[in-house]
């Protein structure tokens, strides 16, 4: 009888990651196994590697990229509908959206794509969107009027956080009782919530106190990594609701299990947070529930296959 598998994820040779063109030296473990990961991914299937110009300006291949032929056929892609509907989506997006296409199509690790694979297959089925939202967050069930990618009320606008911040998914509902509500969500696979932190903002600091969302509106750890980026996005969940765009709404935070980082970001973000009734709640959401849920609502098939895509390291543990 085969052994259990491992609850963790192994720490990768230097050795083993060169040999899949994924040695990247700054990566953590979870984020070597996941780059690994989607090398195999890309070998089992064939999809040619992609490359791409090192620090020092010289082509290298990257076993996390897919060949420029594959990925305008949309390997990337779990399903052509999806194919389609990132096509329609990057035609159409708000602008000064930031969206870097190369990743969208070429980059198998990236987050984009995993929002996509994830939300743009639900978009094309609402009744099944409706049935997911039902499942991973009851209390906002309704009928959902639009899912939007990248999405902001306004960047720039000083209604709002008068700055760029956007969600990488944006679930406008409705209520029997005509109630509008939201679903914002951040999306990462193997980041760990440390980029650039922006420039701080007045506008933040009114918000923070307006808000009534923090124990302590001017914790100096709100405004830095890992926190600062969830803080901006409830931030602007709250001025939407404030300014009557919206009557309640959620935002959440979507993430594998085993990326520790993130995951421990959840943790103490939320610890920062008062539990006022009305406030608007944040959620932590394991992508291994979304994906559960997308079965559970009556898509198994795809489910898999996301999963075997992204959360499966069976892979990575039959290599080791």
């Amino acid at each position: 009888m085969l052994p259990e598998e491992p609850e963790r994820l192994p720490l990768l040779s230097e050795t083993v990651r060169k040999a899949h063109k994924t040695f990247i030296p700054s990566d953590s473990r979870f984020r070597a196994a996941a780059r690994l990961n989607q090398a195999l991914w890309r070998e089992q299937h064939n999809v040619p590697i992609g490359v791409s110009v090192d620090t020092a300006g010289r082509p290298q291949k990257y076993g996390h990229l897919i060949g420029a032929g594959a990925a305008a056929a949309g390997w990337n892609f779990l399903d052509p509908v999806v194919h389609r509907t990132v096509f329609r989506e990057l035609a159409y997006r708000e602008p000064a959206a930031l969206i870097d296409t190369q990743r969208v199509y070429r980059n198998l690790l990236a987050s984009t794509p995993l929002a996509y694979n994830v939300f743009g297959f639900l978009k094309t089925n609402i009744e099944l969107a409706e049935k997911w939202v039902a499942e991973c967050f009851p209390e906002m069930a309704g009928t959902i009027s639009n899912m939007q990618f990248e999405h902001s009320p306004g960047r720039g606008d000083p209604r709002f956080t008068e700055d760029g911040t956007a969600f990488d998914v944006f679930i406008s509902l409705r209520r029997e009782d005509g109630s509008k509500l939201f679903i914002a969500i951040e999306v990462k696979y193997s980041e760990e919530m440390f980029e650039p932190e922006p420039r701080l903002r007045a506008r933040y600091d009114d918000l923070s106190q307006s808000s009534d969302l923090y124990k302590d509106h001017e914790d100096p750890v709100l405004r830095r990594n890992p926190h600062q980026q969830l803080w901006r996005q409830h931030l602007l969940a709250h001025a939407m609701v404030a300014s009557g765009l919206y009557d309640g709404g959620v935002v959440a935070l979507m993430a594998p299990a085993l990326n520790s980082s993130v995951q421990r970001a959840a943790v103490t973000y939320s610890r920062l947070l008062n539990q006022a009734p009305g406030d608007i709640p944040f959620r932590n959401l394991p992508l291994e529930e979304a994906i559960r849920a997308i079965a559970l609502v009556g898509a198994p098939d795809y489910a898999r296959a996301v999963a075997d895509r992204y959360t499966s390291f069976d892979r990575v543990h039959a290599l080791i």
